[in-house]
Formats: C-alpha cells, structure tokens, sequence
C-alpha cells in the first residue's frame, strides 16, 4: 500500500516495481545511479510516483527491457 503523504503518494521499491511493472533491479540500478531519486525513511526506501512516471518516460526502454526477457527466457529453457 502507497503512503500518501497531503497529495504526495510514494512507493516502496518493492510497491513500485509491481505497480508500474519495473523490474526491482532496474529500480534499485537507478537509484544507485542517480536517475530516480528516492528517500529514506525508517530502514526504507521510497521513491515519489510523480519521479517513477517521468523516470520511466525519459529513462526506461520498454522495448530494450522485452529484448532481455525473451533472451533470457531462451537462454533458460536451452539449459534445461
């Protein structure tokens, strides 16, 4: 469940990632990276959804993202 803070809500990594359909890693990546800021509070992160949508629009491939999935998913089923 977000926190609503007045008319701010932010969402945890884990939150974010199911609700906007982002991997945790590509999250936490950018974050680390600078690109998504984030808040800590009380041993959480949490990232502002205003940031997490104008992140994803400038920042996040959609495509390049579905390329590594299907490469991925390839790679898995080849090893079995």
């Amino acid at each position: 469940m977000p926190l609503k803070l007045g008319d701010l809500v932010f969402y945890t990594v884990d939150e974010a990632a199911k609700v906007f359909d982002v991997a945790r890693q590509t999250l936490w990546r950018a974050i680390r990276l600078g690109n998504l800021p984030s808040v800590r509070y009380a041993h959480r992160v949490f990232i502002k959804k205003e940031d997490i949508l104008e992140w994803k629009e400038k920042c996040y491939r959609v495509d390049q993202a579905k390329k590594r999935r299907k490469v991925k998913s390839r790679s898995e089923m080849g090893s079995v």
